[in-house]
């Protein structure tokens, strides 16, 4: 069967993903022990730097769960805190001692959901232009790492996090970030797959994209007036769907 992301009509290809619940997994992380020579650089105690690491966290997630279109930035954040910390420590020891607490090269965080890797891989193949646009706590230097610990990094020609750019989905704003980051025109065929009607789905229609819409629920996205170009409850079935409804080397119009 002939990819149906193979382009043969010259125009540029960008597929934008979400990242949690559509190419990864958006389970609470699981925490390991800080590594002891880790605990010797920064000069505190094992429970003492857990219960930074754990407050920092928790400002975070908290900044990440507000329902509002902007977000503090992590970096914000994290240096905000540090100013009010009797600690002497750095961003860089900080995030260096998060990162093992999520089990550094080791880490099942963020894992990648079935046929995501598969799928990336078709698509670079292809010459596709691929994109993340995730809201999320996490600062994007601790992400890239994660996501090289699962091998996925490498297929991003860019990542936009609500963490770093200071807006969330389904703001305008972070669309247009995104835009810019890889110079998108009106001529550039773009397809964006989510798993949150409000947040990708209804947006990315709203921008003039196709969109490609994961859910394992029965939910009618009718209701809303926003339907996807494409449905699926995985990201087999999706590409599959697209398979069977694109021409080879054209994205249905």
């Amino acid at each position: 069967m002939k990819d149906p992301f193979e382009n043969i009509t010259g125009q540029r290809q960008i597929v934008c993903f979400d990242l949690g619940g559509t190419l990864v997994e958006e389970s609470a992380p699981q925490l390991h022990p800080i590594p002891e020579h880790i605990i010797a650089q920064i000069g505190l105690d094992d429970k003492t730097l857990s219960n930074c690491l754990l407050s920092v966290m928790d400002l975070l997630m908290k900044e990440n769960a507000r329902k509002a279109e902007d977000q503090i930035p992590a970096q914000k954040i994290i240096e905000d805190w540090l100013e009010k910390s009797p600690f002497n420590m750095t961003v860089k020891m900080l995030e260096n001692a998060a990162w093992h607490m999520l089990g550094a090269n080791a880490t099942t965080y963020l894992k990648p959901l079935p046929f995501a890797e598969t799928l990336l891989r078709k698509l670079k193949d292809t010459g596709t232009t691929i994109v993340a646009l995730s809201n999320t706590a996490l600062p994007l230097s601790i992400l890239e790492k994660i996501m090289d610990v699962h091998q996925l990094n490498s297929y991003f020609d860019a990542i936009i996090l609500s963490s770093e750019c200071g807006f969330r989905k389904p703001s305008p704003k972070v669309f247009e970030k995104m835009e810019h980051s890889i110079g998108y025109t009106p001529e550039d065929i773009m397809l964006f797959i989510g798993n949150n009607i409000e947040a990708d789905i209804a947006p990315a229609i709203s921008r003039g994209y196709m969109t490609g819409y994961i859910s394992q629920t029965n939910d009618n996205y009718e209701e809303a007036n926003f339907k996807p170009t494409f449905f699926a409850k995985t990201l087999k079935a999706l590409y599959q769907q697209i398979c069977n409804e694109r021409t080879p080397g054209r994205m249905p119009q």
